[in-house]
């Protein structure tokens, strides 16, 4: 880090709250600008951070706040943190357990035409939720990462290249602040949040109706393993259940904004475990709002929710889900 790059981040975070109140902005931008110079006093930043970070490009530059936010995050649940020139964003340590990190911003690539834009002040449209495209970018943000870690059409990765122990566990970080206007939800189709559907292939609720009355015998989620794609290769949807991501301990869904983790709040964050894992990791460990589990059953996968660390103020969890296999 230089001077120059600390002044021109200080100037970037000083602009993204310039339409705050002063108390607010001032609030953010000092506890942005102390967590920008411990990621660098850490280590963290690899040579491209600031490059990214300050970048015209939106896409660039939300995928380096998100490090920087998650750093926070992390932070704040007294984890310690290190990085390599090689390897995944972090390896947090806590308690004597050390667990890696490696965090994504998906690009909304795809998407209706006009559909992120924002809102004028009392407008209104009636628009089609893009769940198709959502999914697409979760399913694809998720396969980024584990290659990663095993390697890609033959090619090394960090596993074979050592650089990274089979015995260590690896959850991959799905930041989709880019992919919704509102940064309020990650709920799919199935009414449950995007990682659980790309993981354990949870699909819309369908109704089995009697014809003769037209009432509702029972209702419940389907199960899809995969999500068909007209005229391409269809994409996994249930990659948990299944060998081939095993190396992966969980995956965390979250939207990294600075509204929430600058002032000490809960971000939305779900967590779902692999139970098949080759390391598995205990449960409320990691920072979530909320952490998924899924077993098989006969006929079913039973996916049940828990309360995470960050559920300060969330109700107790839905019941036990079992989409019908």
């Amino acid at each position: 880090m230089t001077l120059r790059h600390r002044n021109e981040a200080f100037a970037f975070f000083e602009e993204r709250w310039s339409r705050a109140k002063d108390i607010y902005r001032t609030q953010a931008v000092d506890a942005l600008t102390t967590a920008y110079d411990r990621f660098h006093a850490e280590r963290l930043a690899d040579r491209e951070f600031d490059k990214h970070l300050l970048s015209d490009s939106t896409a660039q530059s939300e995928a380096r706040m998100g490090e920087l936010l998650f750093a926070m995050l992390l932070w704040q649940s007294d984890f310690a943190l290190s990085s390599a020139n090689s390897g995944p964003d972090f390896r947090a340590t806590k308690d004597g357990l050390t667990i890696c990190f490696e965090v994504i911003t998906p690009e909304p690539k795809g998407f209706p035409e006009g559909y992120l834009n924002s809102l004028e002040v009392g407008g209104e449209v009636a628009q089609r939720v893009p769940h198709e495209q959502r999914i697409l970018r979760w399913t694809h943000a998720l396969k980024t990462k584990s290659d990663k870690w095993i390697g890609e059409d033959g090619g090394p990765g960090w596993l074979s290249n050592g650089v990274v122990s089979e015995r260590e566990p690896y959850v991959i970080v799905i930041n989709s602040v880019l992919l919704d206007k509102y940064w309020w939800e990650i709920n799919g189709v199935s009414r449950l949040p995007y990682p659980v559907e790309i993981c354990y292939g949870v699909g819309p609720i369908a109704a089995a109706m009697d014809p003769s009355t037209g009432s509702i015998l029972s209702e419940g989620n389907q199960f899809r393993p995969v999500i068909n794609r007209p005229g391409k290769e269809s994409v996994p949807s249930s990659v948990f259940l299944s060998p081939g991501y095993d190396h992966v301990s969980a995956v965390l869904g979250c939207i990294l904004k600075e509204q929430t983790i600058v002032f000490g709040k809960e971000p939305l964050a779900e967590l779902v475990h692999n139970s098949r894992a080759n390391v598995v990791i205990p449960p409320n460990v990691v920072p979530a709002t909320r952490e998924w589990t899924g077993q098989d059953e006969v006929g079913h996968i039973a996916i049940t929710p828990i309360r995470g660390t960050l559920a300060k103020h969330l109700e107790e969890p839905d019941s036990t889900v079992r989409p019908s296999t």
